[in-house]
C-alpha cells in the first residue's frame, strides 16, 4: 500500500512537473510572438521605404486583435506593467483601422437621384468555378459588372453575357492582369486603356449617361508589392492612375483590387491625388483576401472610390465564387 502511495505522488509529481513545463513553453512563445509583433508594428511606421515594411503596414487589423488578447492573457495572469505597455501596439494598430468607422460628410442625394448597381470581382484567373459567378450575376442582377484576372476562358464561359449586357470591353490576359468590363445599359460606352508603364496594366473602363446624368466607372488592377521593382512600379502607377482620374469632369467610380490596405504606406497618396473618397469611410474596412483565412486575417484589397457626385447607399462582400477574393456589390446614387 505504502508503495503503491509513493507510485502515485511520483506519478503526479510527473505530471504536475510537465504541466508548468508545457505552461512555461506556451507562456515563452507567445511573449516571443508579442515581442516579435512589436517589431512589426513599429518596422510598418516606415512603410513608404521599403517593400518589405510597406507589407507589415497592410496587416494592421490582425495584429489589433492579436495585442488585444496578448493585454487580456497579461491581466488574467496579473502581469499589470506588461499589459500597460502592450497597450501601445495595440493602439498604433487598432487606431487606423477604427478610424475609418467616423462618420464622414455625405452629400444630399439629388432629388431624382439616378440608381446603380455595381459587381466587382477579382476572379482568379486559375478559377473554373465559372457557374459560381455566373450565378452571383443571376442572384446580385448588377448594371456594371466590373472583373479582374480575366483570361480567355473566362471569357468564353462569360459569352452568354452579351446578351443581357450589349456593351462589354475586355482585355484577357494571362498572367492574372486581365480585365473585362460589361454594361447592360445600351447608352453607355466601354473601352480598355493603359498608362505608360512597363508592365502595360489594362484598365477597364464605361460611360454611361441615364437622365441626362454621366457616370464613368473605372476598373482596375494594381501590381502587388512582391520584391522591390513590382512594389516600386505600383507606387508610379497608382500616382499616374490617380492624376488621370482627377482630370475626368463627370462623377466617377473607381473599383477594384489595388492591393493595398487603406491604412499602409501611400495608399492616402491616391485618394489625395485623384480626390476621390474612399468608400471605406464611415463603414470600416472590407476586408476581401484571402477567402481561406479567417476574417480577422484577411486584408482588405478590393476597393470602391467615388467623386463626391455620388452616394455610396451599400458596399458589402458577395458570396465566394472559387476565387481567392470575395466580390464586393456596390450600389451608388447619383
Amino acid at each position: 500500500m505504502h508503495k503503491k502511495q509513493e507510485v502515485n505522488k511520483t506519478l503526479n509529481k510527473n505530471i504536475h512537473s510537465t504541466t508548468v513545463s508545457v505552461w512555461r513553453f506556451a507562456a515563452g512563445c507567445i511573449d516571443a510572438a508579442a515581442t516579435l509583433g512589436v517589431f512589426f508594428t513599429f518596422a510598418a511606421l516606415l512603410g513608404r521605404l521599403h517593400w518589405t515594411l510597406d507589407i507589415l503596414s497592410q496587416g494592421k487589423q490582425a495584429l489589433a486583435f492579436c495585442f488585444l488578447g496578448f493585454v487580456i492573457y497579461k491581466l488574467i495572469c496579473k502581469s499589470y506593467q506588461t499589459a500597460a505597455l502592450a497597450l501601445i501596439p495595440l493602439i498604433l494598430n487598432a487606431v487606423p483601422p477604427l478610424l475609418l468607422f467616423l462618420p464622414q460628410q455625405q452629400q444630399i442625394a439629388a432629388e431624382a437621384p439616378v440608381r446603380i448597381r455595381i459587381l466587382q470581382a477579382n476572379v482568379l484567373s486559375s478559377n473554373r468555378n465559372f457557374a459560381l459567378l455566373r450565378e452571383l450575376i443571376r442572384q446580385s442582377d448588377p448594371d456594371v459588372i466590373v472583373l479582374q484576372e480575366t483570361t480567355q476562358q473566362w471569357l468564353k464561359e462569360l459569352a452568354h453575357l452579351d446578351a443581357e449586357y450589349p456593351v462589354s470591353a475586355a482585355f484577357p490576359r494571362e498572367d492574372n492582369f486581365g480585365v473585362a468590363t460589361f454594361c447592360r445599359h445600351t447608352n453607355a460606352t466601354a473601352q480598355i486603356l493603359f498608362l505608360d508603364d512597363p508592365s502595360m496594366l489594362p484598365i477597364s473602363r464605361v460611360e454611361l449617361t441615364l437622365n441626362n446624368k454621366t457616370l464613368t466607372i473605372t476598373g482596375v488592377h494594381l501590381l502587388p508589392p512582391l520584391g522591390k521593382a513590382y512594389w516600386s512600379e505600383r507606387n508610379w502607377y497608382a500616382e499616374k492612375l490617380a492624376a488621370e482620374l482627377a482630370k475626368i469632369e463627370s462623377a466617377q467610380i473607381v473599383t477594384g483590387d489595388m492591393n493595398n490596405a487603406p491604412w499602409a504606406a501611400r495608399f492616402d497618396d491616391f485618394t489625395k491625388t485623384s480626390g476621390l473618397l474612399d468608400c471605406a469611410g464611415g463603414r470600416g474596412a472590407l476586408a476581401t483576401w484571402p477567402t481561406f483565412l479567417p476574417p480577422i486575417l484577411r486584408l482588405p484589397l478590393d476597393h470602391c472610390f467615388h467623386s463626391k457626385e455620388v452616394i455610396i447607399t451599400v458596399r458589402r462582400r458577395a458570396a465566394k465564387i472559387g476565387s481567392d477574393h470575395f466580390p464586393m456589390v456596390i450600389e451608388a446614387e447619383f
